[in-house]
């Protein structure tokens, strides 16, 4: 009697079954297989193919022998002895196909390239072309995005004093060339004169930091002292110790230029210039990307408060 196979055409490397009903086998010891202590390695495989299990199955009220095995060889195929599990009659031969046969070729054809319409290479070169084009233009309006908005995003009180700051470093910048070659009869009128703008712009600045709008319009800032500016900062950049660090390097340095015992005539003024505005122009984006924080901080606890 022939078996089931399933499916009914297998071909080699496929995973496949075989159904055989135990009434029609003649001589048959269930109890290996209902035991549960078969294991398929006591199996001696052969080389058309490997048994991977044996079970008794159950369909439509037969029982039948379930063999699961994988074909490696094509044409009709034997399975090898299952005495171990206790079956002693040989099983029905299974038929394996061949793919070759089966699609009527000599010889498995080699890939070929999919079939394309006259023009569609260079559409295709077109289109990824664009798309480099398009990624790129993105990449560099948000990087403009970005820097717009990490220069722009302040509040108005901001950019109006980085604005006067930057207009006032740019004036002096312009000056250095002039100030540091002056003969020495007017060097020291001049290079006095120059600290005495920068510092009129930086105490501006730094007092605009920490004072509300209605207190910079009185002009109380020209009539402080470099401590009682320092001291306003420290307190406006407590949690941020090192940006307060950055304006009193700023002031001490100013103090000793101006106030100290400095030689203004003996000194590189350009070097010295020159230090106090690109110091200046890197703390603007670390003082007002702090307060920014500061500001959004402020605002968070506000509203978390009013939801409470």
């Amino acid at each position: 009697m022939e078996g089931i196979l399933i499916p009914q055409q297998v071909f080699v490397g496929d995973s496949a079954e075989f159904l055989f009903p135990i009434d029609a086998l003649q001589s048959f010891d269930p109890s290996a297989l209902m035991s549960g202590s078969f294991k398929i390695d006591k199996i001696k495989q052969n080389t058309f193919m490997d048994v991977t299990s044996i079970q008794i199955k159950k369909q439509e009220k037969k029982e039948y022998i379930s063999i699961n095995f994988t074909p490696w060889e094509t044409g009709p195929i034997s399975f090898p002895p299952l005495t171990e599990a206790g079956i002693y009659d040989p099983m029905p031969q299974v038929f394996i196909f061949s793919i070759l046969e089966t699609a009527n070729v000599e010889v498995i054809q080699p890939p070929r390239p999919p079939l394309l319409l006259p023009g569609t290479s260079y559409l295709l070169y077109l289109i990824a072309s664009i798309s480099g084009v398009f990624i790129f233009t993105s990449i560099m309006i948000f990087s403009a995005v970005r820097k717009h908005f990490f220069v722009y995003s302040f509040s108005r009180a901001q950019r109006i004093r980085i604005k006067a700051l930057n207009k006032s470093l740019r004036k002096l910048k312009r000056l250095v060339s002039s100030v540091s070659s002056a003969d020495s009869f007017e060097v020291i009128t001049k290079r006095k004169d120059w600290l005495k703008k920068f510092e009129f712009a930086f105490r501006k600045y730094c007092f605009s930091l920490t004072s509300s709008a209605k207190v910079l319009k009185s002009e109380e800032g020209d009539c402080l002292t470099y401590s009682e500016i320092l001291e306003n900062l420290k307190n406006k950049f407590e949690n941020t110790y090192g940006v307060y660090f950055e304006f009193e390097k700023i002031f001490f340095k100013l103090q000793a230029l101006r106030f100290g015992n400095t030689e203004l005539k003996e000194i590189n003024f350009e070097m010295e210039s020159m230090y106090f505005l690109n110091q200046t122009f890197k703390l603007i984006k670390i003082a007002e990307s702090e307060v920014q924080k500061i500001m959004n901080s402020s605002q968070k606890e506000k509203g978390e408060a009013s939801n409470d």
